[in-house]
């Protein structure tokens, strides 16, 4: 695949941590962090800052969160919203490269399966939505889901992921996901999507923080600055497999 032209991007994808409560969802508030490594780090150390935000040798800054284990099997994955203004050429593109991130994600043998489905209430709700890219910040109009709507984007962003789960405990620590949304911007060229889609399905799992650092650009779907990446290799497995293991 023909690598796209770099665009400075100081924002190209935002994922957010949002907790879930009894009453309904909150409004997406912004948890976007971005961890910088110099080299290469090790496997603890990387997954810890995927995760949980853990810079090297810190401490966690959010709380681990994973999809509940019976639903873990089975996590649907839907386009549930296009605006009528979207390009359909471009809708058909992302839902392939949508099923191409699946199959990707499933590949790597964690304890979680990813499925495409037509369904109005997946998991993981995809939303595609027009966005100039000249405008500063702008904030999602038009859908049916009330909770999307608002949520803003910055000059140079294409995508997020809004992540919702429920309050981790004593007796359990780790947090539990309700539900994922995926907004895809006309922001986007053709030769992101791949990258991208794969990205945003990655984090909708749990693992929200960026990566930034010249080792990783080329080699971690979590890079902050590029997008490059089109498989899950190396620590990226690794972090699947630790976040989901086997059972």
């Amino acid at each position: 695949m023909a690598l796209p032209v770099l665009r400075t991007r100081l924002a190209r994808v935002t994922a957010c941590l949002c907790m879930a409560i009894l009453t309904g969802l909150t409004q997406p508030v912004h948890a976007e962090s971005i961890v910088t490594f110099e080299d290469a780090q090790p496997d603890k150390t990387f997954y810890r800052a995927i995760a949980c935000g853990a810079r090297p040798g810190g401490k966690c800054k959010n709380a681990f969160a994973t999809w509940p284990e019976e639903k873990r099997d089975n996590l649907t994955v839907a386009i549930v919203f296009t605006d009528p203004s979207f390009d359909p050429k471009m809708h058909k593109h992302i839902k392939k490269n949508l099923r191409s991130a699946t199959r990707e994600i499933n590949r790597a043998k964690a304890d979680v399966k990813l499925r495409m489905v037509n369904d109005s209430d997946p998991d993981i709700r995809v939303y595609l939505v027009p966005l100039a890219e000249s405008a500063k910040t702008k904030a999602v109009q038009g859908t049916p889901d009330k909770s999307v709507n608002g949520r803003t984007f910055g000059q140079h962003q294409i995508a997020r992921v809004d992540v919702f789960w429920s309050s981790p405990s004593r007796n359990s620590p780790t947090g539990e996901i309700t539900r994922a949304d995926i907004v895809f911007t006309s922001r986007m060229e053709r030769g992101e999507t791949k990258s991208v889609a794969l990205e945003e399905l990655t984090q909708a799992l749990g693992l929200l923080t960026d990566v930034d650092g010249p080792y990783y650009q080329m080699r971690s779907i979590f890079a902050e600055n590029g997008n490059y990446v089109t498989k899950l290799t190396g620590q990226d497995v690794m972090v699947l497999r630790t976040h989901y293991p086997a059972r």
